[in-house]
């Protein structure tokens, strides 16, 4: 059994679709063949969560668990990991097996988009919107809308930009890279209001690439440590103690570790007991996409309700 609460979670507490990605596919592993619903049943099971969380539905009665886990269930095949032999009927792939070997709980989404079949997927669908937008249509959806299946659609999207982000920085080389995080600190404010900001010197950083001063005087530093990594050169736990070494040298009580890819249990553990503050590649781009490092929105919808309170005025004394 997984705590739940081990485990990257969603706004009402849930364990995020991703995080249920590594548990599903060593759940694949347990008989030949699943039926659909019951391969995300004994996922589910796997992660120990209260009732109520357990049971949460959407406002159309669907459970968001097991939607959770659905999406969980659609990546793992796109990629290559499970296959299907008939419909609703899933079995673990010798990549799958492969995969669980290698990664075992580590292996995280970022892992999983880089894999040959779904990056060739993503492709796909990526030329078939850029089409649509080309011709000026608008895309359907096969069943009636509802709050879920437009936030799920909205999440898609997001999803694929993230994806196309760590592409892009894949491209950049690590020096370049280094000062692309430098200045995307700096435009979430951590360089304060005449502090400095700089990259340390190639050759002689001493294990530390980016410093943020975050004051006049430059008294309250944050050192920067960045691993300019492919997702799947998940960051071990010995880089975590080399950063925090270096972090002793120079009698610093502030540090961040930023990778493209992720970080081991082991590595999540030793920047705990460090107090040495973690960002891997998912939520770097969560990062960029919110602060519009290297993003500009492309649409924008407003969702609007009555304001009950303007009209109560009106209405006040209407039978006088």
């Amino acid at each position: 059994m997984i705590d739940y609460s081990t485990l990257k979670q969603t706004a009402e507490g849930l364990p995020t679709w991703d995080s249920l990605l590594p548990v599903m596919l060593q759940q694949a592993t347990q008989r030949k063949r699943w039926k659909d619903k019951e391969l995300k049943q004994a996922t589910l099971d796997q992660v120990k969560m209260p009732a109520d969380l357990r049971n949460l539905t959407y406002d159309n009665g669907r459970n968001v668990a097991m939607n959770r886990a659905s999406f969980a269930l659609s990546d793992l095949r796109v990629a290559g990991l499970l296959s299907s032999p008939k419909r609703s009927v899933y079995e673990i792939t010798e990549l799958g097996k492969k995969m669980v070997k290698t990664y075992g709980l580590d292996l995280n989404k970022m892992v999983v988009h880089q894999l040959p079949q779904y990056t060739k997927h993503r492709a796909k669908v990526t030329g078939q919107v850029e089409q649509a937008d080309s011709e000026q249509t608008v895309p359907t959806l096969s069943a009636a809308l509802t709050k879920g299946n437009i936030n799920d659609w909205f999440d898609e999207q997001r999803e694929q930009t993230k994806d196309e982000l760590l592409a892009r920085m894949a491209k950049i080389n690590h020096y370049r890279f280094e000062e692309l995080m430098v200045h995307l600190f700096a435009v979430m404010g951590y360089k304060g209001d005449n502090g400095q900001i700089q990259v340390t010197k190639r050759s002689k950083d001493g294990g530390i690439d980016g410093v943020l001063s975050q004051d006049p005087l430059g008294v309250q530093k944050v050192y920067i440590q960045v691993k300019h990594y492919r997702a799947s050169d998940i960051v071990q736990q010995h880089a975590i103690m080399e950063f925090g070494t270096a972090m002793k040298i120079k009698h610093a009580s502030q540090g961040v570790f930023i990778t493209t890819s992720s970080f081991t249990r082991g590595a999540k553990e030793m920047a705990d007991q460090l107090g040495i503050i973690l960002v891997d590649g998912d939520q770097l781009t969560d990062l960029m996409i919110e602060y519009r490092a290297g993003v500009n929105v492309k649409h924008s919808y407003d969702l609007y309700s009555l304001d009950a309170d303007f009209f109560a005025e009106y209405e006040e004394d209407q039978d006088e």
